[in-house]
């Protein structure tokens, strides 16, 4: 890639997360209700007045967007309408999901890479059919109900894990590692379903290239063909494809923590905006949003753009 083409992605990938988090922040704004009716039951106008005073949410929108931007961009979001520092609020919840991540990543690589390449290199055989099909029927099956069958085999007839995935209080997940185990089968088997399906797609194309099937003809071992011919083609896609995967493993986790009762920045983000506190919750999703945009750029510029090509 190109200075020039560098640049221009990195303003990209900045006007896209400057674009996040506007909308964040007032979408979260505009949702019926505010933090002073959410918190108290009470018809007493005077009362609600004086409540959203006190929590500035008598202020333009615009006005309190600017305040928490410029206070983001000192690594100072501000507080929660409890009170508390917001980075205080959320460092734990988000090292909790940081660890859920780091669990399932392994299961997605398995699943979505393994998988993947397993059933393009054997295009059209039995194996690219029957890996294919339980990648297309994990796919079709929502994060909380994929979480509910896991539970209702691994923790209920088995009996081999934890049916709900509770911290120990005041402690961390690492505690009672058992308890990380089924979230993070079902999140990175949710997200290893689509990883797989569009890796043996870039896998399989690469595969019918002339010089990879020249090598297979020359009676070159399947195993070397695979390393030296098809996969050096098809490493640059799969690495995009690999970034392309990060939100929707962001995603799932967050939907799995709710499922099995973890407390990470899922279930506290469901909480926050039940509680119509915007600070945090835009905080939270301009973590996430980040961490997702990083990944891509990162891709981007170490592979010299996307994998549309190897995907027509």
């Amino acid at each position: 890639m190109t200075p020039r083409r560098a640049a221009a992605r990195i303003a990209q990938t900045l006007l896209t997360l400057a674009v996040t988090v506007v909308l964040a922040f007032w979408l979260v704004d505009a949702l019926p209700g505010d933090a002073a009716t959410a918190s108290y039951v009470t018809t007493d106008a005077a009362w609600l007045a004086r409540r959203r005073a006190e929590l500035g949410l008598d202020l333009p929108v615009a006005e309190r967007f600017a305040e928490w931007l410029a206070g983001m961009l000192r690594g100072d979001p501000g507080l929660s309408v409890s009170g508390t520092p917001v980075v205080d609020q959320i460092r734990e919840p988000l090292a909790r999901t940081g660890l859920l991540l780091l669990a399932a990543i392994p299961v997605a690589v398995v699943a979505g890479l393994g998988g993947g390449v397993l059933a393009g290199a054997r295009a059209g055989s039995r194996t690219d059919r029957a890996t294919s099909l339980t990648a297309a029927a994990v796919l079709a099956t929502p994060e909380f109900v994929l979480a509910v069958i896991l539970v209702s085999v691994l923790s209920v007839r088995l009996g081999l894990l934890p049916p709900v995935s509770l911290v120990p209080l005041g402690g961390s997940p690492l505690d009672r590692p058992q308890i990380l185990v089924l979230p993070a089968l079902t999140a990175g088997l949710a997200v290893g379903a689509w990883l797989q399906r569009t890796v043996r797609a870039v896998v399989a194309a690469e595969a019918a290239r002339p010089h990879v099937r020249a090598a297979r003809l020359a009676g070159i071992p399947p195993l070397a063909v695979l390393v030296r011919h098809l996969l050096p083609g098809a490493a640059g896609p799969i690495v995009q494809l690999c970034a392309l995967a990060v939100p929707g493993l962001i995603g799932a986790a967050l939907v799995v923590e709710v499922a099995f009762g973890y407390s990470g920045a899922g279930s506290l983000l469901v909480t926050l905006i039940a509680n119509r506190d915007t600070v945090p919750v835009a905080t939270l999703v301009t973590v996430a949003a980040g961490v997702t945009a990083a990944s891509l750029l990162l891709a981007d510029l170490t592979t010299g753009g996307g994998p549309q090509r190897w995907l027509r």
